[in-house]
């Protein structure tokens, strides 16, 4: 079986099944929705900017929190019809991802474009 993007679009997103969704605020964007859940501790973040060319960056505060660790992964390509077939089945894969940063009670993450990210944060 190839594992299709979508098939990691899932993968990401399985962090919110079954959690409670939390009132953040995070910047808008014209070309980036997200949403963010709380489960057993931990609170996930999943960021998708569908701009075709232009990277985004998005602050999200959560002053009732505080951060222990954070992991995060992606999945992005470099071109719009990007998918996996069976020559090149890793064309479109998840990959850790480190660029975003926590400050305080604040998280500033900046997406390329084409991209979904999720960020999985332990509390303290």
């Amino acid at each position: 079986m190839i594992k299709t993007p979508t098939y990691h679009v899932f993968d990401l997103y399985k962090y919110h099944q079954d959690a409670e969704l939390m009132d953040t605020y995070g910047d808008t964007k014209e070309h980036v929705d997200y949403t963010v859940s709380k489960k057993d501790e931990r609170i996930a973040i999943s960021i998708c900017n569908h701009s075709l060319n232009s990277k985004e960056t998005i602050d999200f505060n959560l002053p009732d929190y505080t951060f222990d660790n954070a992991e995060a992964w992606i999945l992005s390509a470099d071109k719009m019809d990007a998918h996996n077939t069976f020559e090149d089945p890793n064309a479109v894969s998840k990959k850790l991802f480190d660029d975003y940063s926590i400050k305080d009670k604040q998280i500033s993450v900046t997406l390329p474009p084409m991209s979904i990210a999720t960020i999985l944060i332990k509390g303290a």
